[in-house]
């Protein structure tokens, strides 16, 4: 018998000695309320008053995967009055469960668990056997299902005596709070050594509601100064505002805008749980397109502008005018622009004659590149006509002599007439003057496209009667 006292106050002290090194590893992992999970404890106690051998707390890990505390054993190592259960409720956006597992005298029970936060928790069953000698909890997690969290969680611990296999005689629940730490102690209905261990999960779900939101600008590029539309529209929502426009609160509707740079805008919609959905819209902004106006006027003949093809006479100059917008720089073709984006340029090489020229003038911006053209065409000039009806037919001395011309295209300022009375200048296409005989006279009209001449002869004296 005294052999026997020897053996188990040897166990006790082996027991003692784990007790302390798993004090000093708790101590060294616990850190309270910093979980990447849930997390739970238990701490156990001999007799009534739960004061005497008071035992270590263990703790599950501290970490996202959980898992299991190490075994609550009294500060005696056998036969555990009371129990008291710790909770760190971690963050809400893990779904845990709880589960506890009785031991006693080498023998490890099954496991009881909670349901899932998610599905309400509430109690394990009992994991029992007679006088437990210690105890452990463990947490479970998963992802909680879509659109949930956590609100609040808690734990509850509850013990009983065990009678012919079944528990009875519960004691009362504790509970801790929702902010954590640890339950009042625990006892069964007759303060005496526990028979069986359960657990309890409170939890409080949040469903959060999450509107659908549609946003679209339209056009999405624009060029600038121009505008586009922002379109939005949600469902469950309360409410939206606007990033870069004003929504008015509106849950849809349209804004125009006329950003002057791209410009991304955003629209968030809050549900009535307070959760929020955001889209983005871009307005992607060019710069405007160069345009460029070529004009040509023939400075022979006078007259205005014009941006149409033309066709001038052989000997006739012309000039060309140019312009621009959103332009930093003109070039042109066949003609020079000093890289201006407006002026004119009189020094132009005309064609050759019966030959065309096609003038184009390109100018460039940061919108890209904008360009006119046209072509200016030189044709051949005739001789002018210069007709009279005295020439081959002699005329009297002092008679008057009838002379016709036709410039035949030739410009009037650059024709002349030589010869005694003849015009000093021509000013239409055709025409006719006189002239006073006197004597033998030729008369030569002179243009750039050649000459032609008349001879008015007088009939001899002799002949004079």
């Amino acid at each position: 018998m005294q052999h026997l006292r020897t053996k188990v106050s040897l166990r006790h002290l082996l027991i003692y000695i784990g007790v302390a090194l798993v004090l000093v590893g708790s101590l060294a992992s616990f850190t309270d309320a910093s979980s990447t999970t849930f997390r739970a404890g238990l701490q156990a106690a001999d007799s009534s008053g739960c004061g005497n051998r008071v035992g270590t707390a263990q703790y599950t890990p501290d970490s996202s995967s959980a898992g299991w505390s190490s075994y609550a054993y009294d500060g005696g190592g056998t036969d555990v009055t009371c129990f008291k259960v710790y909770s760190d409720p971690g963050p809400a956006s893990m779904d845990v469960r709880v589960c506890v597992q009785a031991y006693n005298n080498g023998v490890v029970y099954a496991e009881r668990c909670t349901n899932w936060a998610s599905a309400g928790g509430g109690w394990s069953s009992y994991s029992s056997d007679k006088d437990l000698d210690a105890a452990r909890i463990k947490v479970e997690n998963r992802a909680m299902p879509a659109n949930q969290t956590l609100a609040s969680t808690y734990l509850g611990i509850q013990l009983a005596k065990g009678t012919n296999g079944a528990c009875n005689q519960p004691g009362a629940a504790r509970y801790t709070s929702t902010s954590g730490g640890w339950s009042s102690w625990a006892l069964d209905g007759s303060a005496g050594d526990a028979d069986c261990i359960r657990v309890f999960l409170g939890a409080t779900v949040d469903t959060a509601i999450y509107p659908t939101v549609s946003f679209s600008a339209n056009p999405s590029v624009i060029v600038s100064g121009n505008s586009s539309t922002l379109t939005w529209s949600a469902s469950n929502a309360t409410s939206c505002t606007g990033s870069g426009f004003s929504t008015g609160n509106a849950t849809s509707g349209n804004r125009s805008v006329s950003p002057v740079v791209t410009t991304q805008y955003s629209v968030r919609c809050y549900s009535s749980t307070g959760h929020s959905t955001i889209k983005y819209a871009t307005v992607t902004v060019n710069s405007p397109t160069p345009t460029a106006t070529l004009e040509v006027r023939n400075d022979t003949t006078g007259g205005t502008y014009t941006g149409s093809n033309i066709t001038i006479n052989q000997g006739e100059q012309i000039s060309l005018k140019w312009s621009s917008s959103n332009a930093t720089s003109c070039a042109g073709s066949n003609f020079s622009t000093g890289g201006a984006t407006s002026g004119t340029q009189s020094s132009i090489n005309e064609p050759a004659v019966g030959s065309s020229v096609t003038y184009t003038l390109i100018c460039t911006g940061s919108g890209g590149s904008g360009n006119d053209a046209l072509v200016v065409t030189t044709v051949a000039l005739l001789p002018p006509t210069l007709t009279s009806p005295q020439e081959g037919e002699p005329v009297r001395r002092s008679d008057s002599a009838t002379l016709n011309w036709n410039l035949n295209g030739n410009n009037p300022a650059q024709c002349s007439f030589t010869g005694t009375g003849v015009p000093s200048s021509i000013s239409a296409q055709t025409g006719s003057f006189n002239i006073t005989v006197e004597g033998e006279s030729t008369i030569t009209l002179t243009c750039p496209g050649g000459s032609d001449d008349v001879t008015i002869t007088i009939v001899p004296q002799v002949f004079e009667q």
